[in-house]
C-alpha cells in the first residue's frame, strides 16, 4: 500500500529559517493540538532546518517544488483519512 502524504503548506513571515519554521509550527500545534511528525522545505535549506533545536525529532526532507519561504507540515492523518469519506 503507497502512503501519500497531504501537506500543509505555510508562507509565514520572518528573516530567518529559524523564524519561518518556528511560525509555521506554532501554528500547527495551536490548531491541531499535536506536533507534526514530518517537515518539507527547500532543499537549500534542510542543512540550517536540521540544526535547529525546534526541528529535534522531525524527519525533514527538501522539496525543489517549495518556494525558499515555505514550510509544509503533513496533515493530520485524521483530516486526510475524513477527506475520503
Amino acid at each position: 500500500m503507497t502512503t501519500i502524504t497531504t501537506w500543509l503548506v505555510y508562507r509565514p513571515t520572518g528573516a530567518t529559517v529559524q523564524q519561518r519554521i518556528t511560525a509555521a509550527l506554532t501554528d500547527y500545534e495551536r490548531r491541531y493540538h499535536a506536533r507534526p511528525t514530518a517537515l518539507c522545505i527547500h532543499p537549500t535549506l534542510t542543512g540550517q532546518a536540521r540544526a535547529l533545536t525546534v526541528c529535534a525529532g522531525l524527519d525533514i526532507t527538501g522539496n525543489g517544488g517549495t518556494l525558499s519561504q515555505e514550510v509544509w507540515l503533513p496533515k493530520p492523518e485524521r483530516l486526510v483519512q475524513e477527506a475520503l469519506l
